[in-house]
């Protein structure tokens, strides 16, 4: 069994769910599909709340009314039934009555936001189903992820319940696991004890795919997303990095806690748990490999990979891989793991502490 996630540059409009069902049909072991909230709707539902916070009720309710009409855009392109976009304004119906809550307070809460967050992979998840159910002799399932995505009372930050989560997904998703079926679910949200709207954090949608990958103890975890795995660096800040073939979970666990944007931090937790390796690349060009990160991958000496952090003390760069060893870098090293090393980098001295560490990892390849 195999679990794929669908970011939401991935799932931005039907041109671009229609590359990522074709991805699923072409595998017959892919059992759980988690669906993102399409490309900046979660944006977007943070405006809406703004707004609504200031009073504008009309202005709020105007965006309300963009965000439907987007989403009903794409209905018509996978399958133009009228059922099918009055679905769509039923779930919209609650960001009306939250728009009326928050303007009335003027101001909202976490809570208030996560109920408002819901509701994009609500949207997402139904129109992925919609698509899949007509490219599939499979049957394809919808299933709510607030029903067994378990969560403590952290709003827009909440932490996994894993045991609740293992005993949820044996209730709502098992049964109805079979090489005949597919189930689509939401990323990024869930409830907590009291059944009230949560979320695990902005991006928390490949935490979500390999949570659920634990709990039916799936062979593989895919993350697609718009890039063709974990780079060496950030690829839009500078020009010649190149693709990691594999990473460990530590590795990679690291790059994305000190920076890296390609993971959720915390993504790589559950997978290490159950020892199920986790793939990332690109639905633009998925003949283009990726990166498998997993617990027997070479292991290889020097940097994989370096990471940027800005934060409280300055400029933090990291390089990132096994068996550093005493490397000559003209910063100051403020940190030091089994697996990276930190420095700390003035503002003027960044650009070319970027490229200097940079062509460090590269050498090493």
């Amino acid at each position: 069994m195999k679990v794929a996630k669908f970011g939401g540059s991935s799932v931005k409009d039907a041109v671009a769910m229609n590359r990522c069902a074709d991805l699923i049909c072409a595998q017959d072991a892919l059992s759980v599909v988690v669906v993102s909230a399409t490309k900046n709707t979660t944006n977007e539902l943070e405006l809406i709340a703004g707004t609504a916070k200031e009073g504008l009720v009309e202005d709020s309710l105007k965006l309300v009314d963009h965000l439907e009409k987007r989403h009903c855009e794409i209905c018509s392109d996978i399958e133009d039934l009228p059922e099918n976009k009055a679905f769509l304004g039923e779930i919209l119906k609650e960001a009306r009555v939250l728009v009326n809550e928050i303007s009335k307070k003027k101001d909202y809460s976490k809570e208030d936001m996560d109920s408002l967050y819901c509701l994009g992979e609500r949207m997402s998840s139904f129109l992925f189903t919609k698509l899949l159910q007509s490219k599939t002799k499979k049957k394809v399932i919808l299933k709510d992820a607030r029903r067994f995505i378990k969560t403590d009372s952290t709003f827009c930050a909440a932490v996994a319940q894993v045991d609740q989560i293992s005993a949820a997904v044996a209730k709502e998703l098992l049964p109805d696991l079979s090489s005949d079926s597919i189930i689509v679910t939401q990323g990024f949200i869930g409830t907590d004890e009291q059944g009230r709207n949560t979320t695990l954090g902005r991006e928390g949608s490949d935490y979500s795919a390999t949570l659920i990958g634990e709990a039916i103890g799936a062979n593989e975890v895919q993350i697609w997303t718009d890039v063709a795995g974990v780079a060496t660096f950030d690829p839009r800040l500078i020009d010649d990095t190149r693709f990691i073939g594999e990473l460990s979970y530590e590795e990679a666990s690291t790059l994305a806690l000190l920076g890296a944007k390609v993971l959720y931090p915390k993504t790589l937790f559950p997978a290490k748990r159950k020892n199920i390796p986790v793939f990332v690349g690109s639905t633009l060009d998925p003949k283009a490999g990726g990166t498998r990160i997993h617990g027997n991958c070479e292991r290889k000496t020097g940097p994989r990979g370096l990471s940027f952090l800005k934060n409280s003390e300055g400029n933090l760069l990291s390089l990132v891989g096994a068996e550093l060893g005493d490397l000559d870098i003209p910063y100051k090293k403020v940190g030091e793991s089994s697996v990276s090393q930190s420095f700390l980098v003035e503002d003027e001295k960044l650009d070319e502490a970027l490229i200097e560490l940079h062509k460090v990892v590269l050498s090493h390849y």
